[in-house]
């Protein structure tokens, strides 16, 4: 597996260094405060002890801050780290409609009254997601693996929740706290930032209308948390100061986002046919036109790469060409280092999880695969030959390539993923139409006499997933 440059992540704090950097998918944005809390803080319905700046949700559908009905929002930590909590004051000019059917927690029929809802991600742990209405009913639901291992099901997390509402004429608040001994022992810091959106639903005449700190341009907020706000903690003000401040910062879209269409297949797909076969000839191509710096690397040979991917209700497939010299093979099993084979790759995160997977594999077609949380803190696993078996490979190169061919070769890997895979290992439920995933192409050759490092998606490594480029399912 690549091994990752350190970085120094504190710069993506600063608004100033993020807007100097020449990487894609750094976070820039005015810093907010958020509150730190006493140890024994629970919500009582003060929100008065929210010292720091109150932020305006936007609409999903316009991403406009609304003139009437608007929503603010104040996140607090307590000072001890056991408790994440949120408020909201939900203005209403129609209080007397309120939906606050659903009386009782954990019941689907509170996403059909009004409601909040927070969404977050740590670094160790997946996705949480916490709802409340204007009874006081809490829907709280975890999609992490191990914590669903625990639980047996997703809404059966119970980590203790517990919300205050209060209401009033012209509004009702909330005030949420949320036990974080599930959420992992990373962060929030600058290293390891807490993802987080919050949004709120308002039911008039029958009709949703939703608003959400990071409005995710009309998705369900969970679709997208590589768009989410994220939760630091800031060990410096502006003056080079040492505060221990948390706060949170939008990470925008940039104009030059990469994205790419993963067509659904119009029959039946063979990886083993021609680039421009019936198959694949209607199947859009992007190049891999990126160069990643590498110590010591060499910059006198850059491959013409290109990689197709297309899917149906089955399999997600792909197919790479590469049109190359210096091509070499060595590795002889799966779950070698076949990076440092003439090598392309496929890194990718599915839906709403902070897990991605990173198919590697050699011109000779051997394959490497992990699951991987956090490169950093070594928090990731090999995957286990029997599911590597279950991903069919093409490749028009023998599976040894020794000695390096030196004069111009064009050579394909084409790779069939079942769906199924990302369903038992990242919570796919059903066909992922509509959806969007991301993900990035790489092609790499460390030891060969001409070393070389590609991307789609200008990253600053190959395991910088908060990076990667939009993929979009048909």
């Amino acid at each position: 597996m690549k091994a990752v440059n350190m970085i120094v992540l504190s710069a993506l704090i600063a608004t100033a260094a993020a807007q100097d950097s020449d990487c894609d998918g750094i976070p820039t944005g005015a810093w907010t405060e958020a509150s730190i809390l006493p140890a024994n803080t629970i919500p009582d319905g003060n929100l008065t002890k929210y010292k720091s700046e109150w932020i305006l949700l936007k609409s999903e559908i316009t991403g406009q801050i609304p003139k009437i009905n608007r929503t603010e929002a104040a996140i607090g930590l307590t000072e001890d780290r056991k408790f994440l909590l949120v408020a909201m004051r939900c203005f209403e000019e129609s209080m007397d409609k309120l939906a606050e059917k659903s009386q009782f927690s954990d019941r689907e029929e509170i996403f059909q009254d009004d409601h909040i809802e927070i969404h977050l991600n740590t670094p160790s742990k997946n996705w949480f997601l916490v709802a409340v209405n204007p009874a006081g009913a809490i829907w709280d639901e975890s999609r992490d693996l191990a914590i669903i291992k625990r639980d047996s099901l997703p809404v059966l997390w119970n980590p203790g929740t517990a919300a205050h509402v209060s209401k009033f004429a012209d509004r009702w608040e909330i005030e949420v706290a949320i036990p974080c001994k599930d959420f992992g022992r990373l962060g929030p810091s600058e290293k390891h930032p807490w993802g987080i959106n919050l949004s709120r639903t308002r039911q008039v005449s029958g009709k949703a209308e939703s608003f959400a700190l990071v409005p995710q341009a009309g998705a369900y907020p969970d679709f997208l948390p590589a768009k989410w706000m994220r939760l630091w903690k800031k060990p410096w003000d502006a003056d080079g100061n040492l505060i221990n401040s948390y706060g949170f910062i939008v990470v925008p879209q940039r104009e030059n986002q990469k994205s790419y269409t993963v067509r659904r297949a119009k029959g039946k797909v063979a990886i083993d046919n021609g680039w421009d076969s019936p198959d694949w000839k209607h199947i859009e191509a992007v190049t891999l036109t990126a160069a990643l710096l590498r110590p010591g690397g060499q910059r006198t040979h850059s491959p013409d790469t290109q990689v197709k991917l297309q899917y149906d209700d089955n399999f997600l497939y792909g197919l790479f060409q590469v049109k190359d010299r210096y091509v070499r093979a060595v590795a002889r099993q799966n779950q070698e280092q076949v990076c440092l084979d003439s090598c392309v790759e496929f890194y990718v995160r599915p839906r709403g999880s902070l897990r991605y997977f990173n198919f590697e594999f050699n011109c000779g077609g051997k394959m490497l695969l992990y699951e991987i949380e956090d490169i950093l803190t070594q928090k990731f696993e090999p995957i286990p030959e029997e599911e590597l078996a279950s991903i069919k490979r093409f490749h028009t190169l023998p599976e040894i390539v020794d000695p390096e061919i030196e004069s111009p070769v064009t050579w394909r890997l084409g790779f069939q993923i079942p769906l199924e895979f990302f369903a038992r290992r990242a919570n796919l439920a059903g066909s992922p139409t509509g959806q969007e995933w991301t993900g990035n192409f790489y092609k790499c050759a460390d030891h060969t006499s001409h070393p070389h490092w590609l991307a789609w998606k200008s990253v600053q490594d190959f395991h910088c997933p908060d990076e990667f480029g939009i993929l979009i399912f048909e």
